[in-house]
């Protein structure tokens, strides 16, 4: 047994000094081969030798065929072609060289193929998927060139937006060395990035204030590339936005540039940017001139200016428009203040506008260069209104000469300058004057409710002008209230308006009660017993009643006319008063006779009856008269012409006895009523002999030439025209339809 155990220690003591003498042994008998570095870019893979090598061999992992690599070791290096290596797994490539007695094992590793990238357009960016934390690589389609995608990226991108362009991106490799076999460029993936849409389309409907909608974004010149400002609402204030453009900023102010685009959403790019030049705020006019154009009207003057024959500052206009606001005294300029616009080099404001102590800014309105170039207002130039001019003062004038009848009224009651006149008549001595304070002016315009007087005006002095009322006609037509005052309205020519410092009042006239019209028939004499009767309502005089000093006297008719002629008083018209002071006329049937004598009478035509009243009012209107005969007159010639003594003999015709012909006057009668005939003919009071008929509705009747060779002129006259009178049978007349001229 001890024997055994004797041998069993013999062996364990060999076995373990041949194990410590091992490695020692394998040291200096072998040499490797190890992995200097892996090029998955290049597709190599470089190994270096510590025995001296020459050739390379290499297998796969099972190591049952070995294949020499072409070439030889250079010095202790091998560089190896791994192209033919697939990519879609893991492959172990084993290596020995000729003198090496280790095989080297090399795993070369799948390529990635779960990489997804986009493109988020929002942050400008890349973002990857599967990407195994390493880095990302990008190039263009057409490009071979692969760039690290870094904070440099974004810039490069932006450059690709106005076109558009097809990308590549992969992950890098990572280069195997003798501690890591490293790994492969993933997968390429492609992105598209579309090219970006045109600027938006952006409008001012007012200066300053861009439309704008909430799917925009903008960004002011010189802000970092990368931030822009989300629109919030529909419009976008440049004033506040572009603060650089105005003095505000300081005196640096200077033309601003402000970029508008529609924002990126993560799957589209940004559009284009839209540029809105905001132009340097201008300063403020130092030279408008401030004066009082009147006692309530102040004017501001911004004239053109030149310096040579250049233009240096345009007068306001509607292209080039300026604007004015007005501050209370107490107040300051606040910065939604409303302003109004000038186009004009004249502003007149009034002074109820801006009274004394208020302060007026002006400065020239913002306005349009073109569709996108906005020049600000300009800074706003201020003065304080001063004490205005007194206020014009109206007084009655000097009144009508000795002698001169005053038909009008002017006096001063209740401090006001009151103009009377009657209705009807024109004005006469109408006067008052105005006084004006440090003016030359003249009256350019008076009305009275809306209408026009109308007037004439001298001057006294500067100062002084003498207004004289000459026509209220447009007035009277309009308004139909009397006997009330109505305030008058009086425009300066330098725009001094004068109100309640006179009134005019309209005095009632006369004028018939109730419209009458009647109808008159000519009859002889002794049938004219008809009388018409109509009531005129009296108007008022400018004197006042002797019995009653409250009130006026009352016009009294003075004459009564028809178609030119007066009506005798007491015989053709006549006239009693009323228990209400109207007068009841009369007017006489015979009143008319008179014209149905005259040529130019037109029967069954309405004619007025004027009324004339003792303070000149003519009533024209009320009461007409249509004039009408019982029987119409036709002739071939309707008026004749005839010698004294020759009649109808001088109108034949031919030189020889046998040719003379002796003419003849058909004259025809047509009557209005049945049983009527003719029952004389008359010319000046010649009754003619002519045989007459009737008994029918129309008759002809021949004139005898025998009468008209007897017709006679009064002495002393040498030619006459008269109407032919035919008297009927029924005792009525025809006398406006046939006339006949006797020539001396």
């Amino acid at each position: 047994m001890q024997g055994k155990q004797g041998k069993m220690l013999g062996f364990l003591l060999v076995l373990a000094a041949v194990v410590l003498l091992a490695p020692f042994v394998r040291a200096q008998a072998a040499g490797k081969l190890s992995v200097v570095e892996i090029d998955y870019e290049a597709e190599t893979l470089t190994v270096s030798s510590s025995s001296g090598d020459s050739y390379l061999y290499f297998s796969d992992s099972k190591m049952k065929n070995w294949e020499c690599a072409y070439g030889t070791f250079s010095g202790t290096q091998y560089v190896l072609d791994i192209s033919w290596v697939k990519k879609t797994k893991d492959y172990v490539l084993t290596l020995k060289g000729d003198k090496s007695d280790e095989v080297l094992s090399v795993t070369l590793p799948v390529q990635n193929k779960y990489l997804k990238v986009k493109y988020n357009c929002i942050n400008e960016s890349f973002e990857a998927e599967g990407n195994e934390n390493r880095a990302l690589y990008w190039r263009k389609a057409d490009s071979t060139n692969w760039k690290l995608v870094d904070s440099t990226t974004v810039n490069e991108m932006r450059r690709l937006y106005a076109k558009g362009a097809a990308l590549y991106l992969r992950t890098g490799q990572e280069k195997g060395s003798s501690t890591s076999f490293g790994a492969r460029p993933s997968k390429e993936v492609k992105v598209s990035l579309s090219k970006q849409a045109a600027a938006p389309s952006l409008s001012m409907k007012t200066p300053g204030i861009l439309t704008v909608n909430d799917k925009q974004e903008y960004q002011v010149e010189g802000a970092d590339p990368k931030d822009w400002e989300k629109v919030e609402g529909k419009t976008l204030d440049l004033k506040k936005v572009a603060t650089t453009a105005f003095t505000t900023y300081g005196s640096s102010a200077r033309d601003t540039n402000v970029y508008v685009r529609v924002a990126a959403t993560e799957k589209k790019l940004p559009s284009a940017s839209a540029v809105i030049t905001v132009r340097a705020q201008e300063a403020a006019d130092e030279d408008i001139i401030p004066s009082f154009k009147n006692s309530n009207t102040l004017e501001l003057k911004i004239e053109e200016r030149k310096e040579d024959d250049t233009v240096t500052r345009e007068k306001p206009s509607s292209k080039n428009p300026y604007e004015y606001t007005i501050v209370a005294a107490d107040a300051t300029l606040a910065e939604d203040a409303e302003w109004k616009t000038i186009t004009s080099d004249t502003v007149l404001i009034s002074k109820e506008k801006a009274p004394k102590g208020s302060t007026i800014y002006v400065r020239k309105a913002g306005r349009l260069e073109s569709k996108l170039v906005y020049q600000p207002e300009s800074m706003a130039w201020d003065y304080t209104v001063g004490e205005y001019p007194a206020e014009s003062t109206v007084n009655p004038g000097d009144g009508p000469s000795v002698g001169v009848e005053q038909v009008d009224e002017v006096k001063v009651v209740d401090g006001k300058v009151s103009l009377i006149k009657m209705d009807g008549r024109k004005p006469a001595h109408l006067e008052f004057k105005i006084t004006v304070t440090n003016f030359d002016t003249d009256v350019s315009k008076i009305t009275c409710g809306g209408k026009n007087l109308e007037f004439t005006t001298t001057k006294t002095g500067t100062d002084v002008i003498n207004v004289s009322i000459t026509d209220t006609t447009a007035y009277e037509e309009a308004v139909k209230t009397r006997d009330t005052e109505q305030p008058v309205l009086i425009t300066l020519k330098n725009g001094e308006v004068i109100k309640d410092k006179v009134t005019l009042t309209i005095l009632r006239g006369a004028s018939v009660k109730t419209e009458a019209a009647f109808k008159v028939t000519h009859r002889i004499a002794a049938n004219q017993t008809d009388k018409y009767k109509f009531t005129v309502v009296p108007g008022l005089k400018i004197e006042m009643d002797t019995s009653d000093a409250s009130q006026r006297q009352k016009t009294a008719i003075s004459k009564i006319t028809f178609q030119g002629d007066e009506l005798v008083k007491g015989t053709m018209w006549s006239e009693t008063v009323d228990s209400s002071g109207n007068y009841v006329v009369t007017i006489e049937e015979s009143a008319f006779e008179a014209a149905f004598y005259k040529q130019d009478t037109k029967l069954e035509t309405s004619y007025p009856i004027i009324i004339e009243m003792d303070n000149g009012q003519q009533v024209k209107s009320g009461v007409s008269v249509k004039l009408y005969e019982d029987a119409a007159v036709t002739s071939d010639q309707n008026i004749i012409a005839i010698y004294e003594g020759v009649g109808l003999d001088g109108l034949g015709g031919g030189s020889s006895e046998e040719d003379k012909v002796t003419p003849v006057i058909q004259v025809k009668l047509a009557f209005a009523k049945d049983g009527i005939s003719v029952s004389k003919i008359t010319w000046n009071g010649t009754v003619f002999k002519t045989a007459v008929l009737g008994g029918s509705k129309e008759i002809t009747i021949p004139l005898s030439n025998q009468d008209l060779k007897e017709l006679r002129l009064p002495d002393g006259v040498t030619s006459l025209t008269k109407p032919v009178v035919f008297e009927l049978s029924n005792g009525s007349l025809v006398s406006t339809s046939f006339w006949l001229t006797l020539n001396k």
